[in-house]
């Protein structure tokens, strides 16, 4: 099966990608930071402790409780990002009048890698 991601949009510390897997269609979310704004603006502590600190570094399905996300997707979704990672340095790199990236820019850092995740009512988020 050939895995497909496609960006959707981003908000702040989130990102959302439709996918296409074994499964079918859907959307996922990525966190990948909890800044404090979004900390001060959060609507509550305990969703704060139960559905944003443990979400960071994870992917899930945006609107679908207590259904994980496929490994095999998962892992090809890190596969796919640091394959984009790659082209975006490289495409830097070929133009370095333009971007003048240095060799030790932090866009240079490979990305971060995800794992699983689902929302579990009552629970908050949970690895899968």
């Amino acid at each position: 099966m050939q895995h497909t991601f496609r960006w959707k949009c981003s908000y702040l510390s989130l990102v959302w990608y439709d996918v296409t897997d074994e499964t079918g269609t859907y959307e996922i979310e990525w966190r990948h930071n909890a800044t404090e704004y979004e900390h001060s603006i959060c609507n509550g502590e305990d969703i704060w402790q139960s559905e944003v600190l443990p979400a960071i570094g994870t992917i899930k399905r945006s609107h679908d409780v207590d259904t994980s996300i496929p490994e095999s997707t998962v892992k090809a979704f890190n596969v796919w990002r640091s394959t984009e990672h790659d082209k975006f340095i490289a495409m830097m790199e070929a133009q370095p009048e333009k971007y003048g990236l240095k060799p030790d820019d932090s866009l240079r850092n490979p990305p971060q890698i995800v794992s699983g995740a689902v929302y579990v009512p009552g629970k908050g988020i949970q690895p899968s």
